[in-house]
C-alpha cells in the first residue's frame, strides 16, 4: 500500500511520539523509510528492552503486558511478568534470596562440602566402569 504522498519524516516522527506517549518505560526503536515494490513504506524496528516489561502508560502492566508465543501475541501471566521484570534488572531467580531467609556460613560450607564429597563418589565410580 505504501505511505502516499505523507512526507515519511513527518509520519515517523508522529509514531515514534504515539510510541513514546502510549507505553512506558520508554520503547527503542529506529524508524526508517524503505522502497518495496516501487511503494514507500516506513519500517519500524522495535529492539529488545532493558527495561522489561513495556506495557500501556494509562494501564497496569498486569493488563497490558503481552509475550509472543508460536507467532502469537499473549497476555503475559504473573510469573512470565516477574520473569520479565528480573531480566530487566539483569537479574536471575538464582542469584536471588529468599525473603525471611538469613545467610548461614556453616550451613552453605556444609552444603560445599556434601556437593564436592558426591562429585568425587560419582567421578570414582565412572573410573571403575
Amino acid at each position: 500500500m505504501g505511505i502516499g504522498d505523507q512526507s515519511p519524516f513527518k509520519l515517523s516522527d508522529s509514531i515514534s511520539s504515539m510510541i513514546s506517549d502510549s507505553c512506558t518505560p520508554l520503547i527503542e526503536t529506529d524508524i526508517y523509510p524503505q522502497s518495496v515494490e516501487g511503494k514507500t513504506v516506513l519500517v519500524v524496528e522495535v529492539f529488545p528492552g532493558k527495561h522489561r516489561p513495556y506495557y500501556l502508560a494509562n494501564k497496569t502492566k498486569e493488563d497490558t503486558s503481552y509475550v509472543r508465543v508460536n507467532g502469537t501475541s499473549r497476555p503475559a501471566d504473573s510469573v512470565t511478568l516477574k520473569e520479565l521484570e528480573l531480566e530487566g534488572s539483569n537479574l536471575a531467580y538464582d542469584s536471588l534470596q529468599e525473603i525471611g531467609t538469613d545467610y548461614d556460613e556453616s550451613k552453605a560450607l556444609e552444603l560445599c562440602r556434601v556437593v564436592k564429597k558426591l562429585l568425587y563418589q560419582i567421578a570414582k565410580q565412572k573410573m571403575r566402569n
